[in-house]
């Protein structure tokens, strides 16, 4: 995993430390999943290490991000089931805003959590729309509305959760870190 992870971070810093992240971030999700209320996958993109959670873990299918997020929702979006795919990369998300998600699937297509530069830190549907991961350069500012924008041209009904600041950069989780000690 060293020098494969967090690489953008690693130009900050170096790949230890982006490694550590890594690791810290992925425990800050799993805290966040537990729950008895939701049936949690985690997909890791090539292999799953050694010390992997008790959720299933399985591995991502595909070349880039939205190929291996549409085969994610069509593996697991069934006839009436509702589905989120949360990245590891924000650790500003509440169990809260998970809760939100579900039910505002209720009432929606599609909900998005978006991030402050332009991408998406949580992505909900209940039925599988794989134009919603086509067509999109991915870790670009453009994700979200382009998202956003293929949502409109199929119809969907869409909702939004908070924005929120994701991991990009080792000043970004300073930054976090230092929220933490004064939040």
């Amino acid at each position: 995993m060293l020098g494969k992870v967090k690489t953008r971070i690693a130009k900050d810093s170096s790949d230890e430390i982006a490694l550590e992240i890594y690791k810290s971030l992925c425990n800050i999700s799993e805290e966040l999943y537990e729950s008895e209320n939701y049936n949690t996958q985690i997909y890791f993109s090539d292999f799953i290490p050694n010390q992997a959670s008790h959720f299933l873990s399985v591995i991502q299918q595909g070349n880039d991000l939205g190929i291996r997020m549409a085969n994610a929702f069509q593996k697991n979006v069934k006839q009436g089931s509702k589905v989120i795919l949360i990245g590891t990369d924000c650790p500003y998300i509440k169990r809260s805003d998970i809760d939100s998600a579900f039910c505002q699937l209720d009432n929606s297509d599609l909900i998005i959590g978006p991030c402050k530069d332009g991408g998406y830190y949580l992505i909900g549907l209940k039925s599988f729309y794989p134009e919603l991961f086509s067509g999109i350069q991915w870790s670009t500012s453009e994700v979200f509305q382009k998202t956003i924008e293929i949502a409109k041209s199929l119809n969907l009904n869409v909702s939004l959760l908070p924005e929120y600041e994701d991991i990009d950069s080792y000043q970004n989780w300073l930054d976090f870190l230092k929220s933490k000690s004064y939040g």
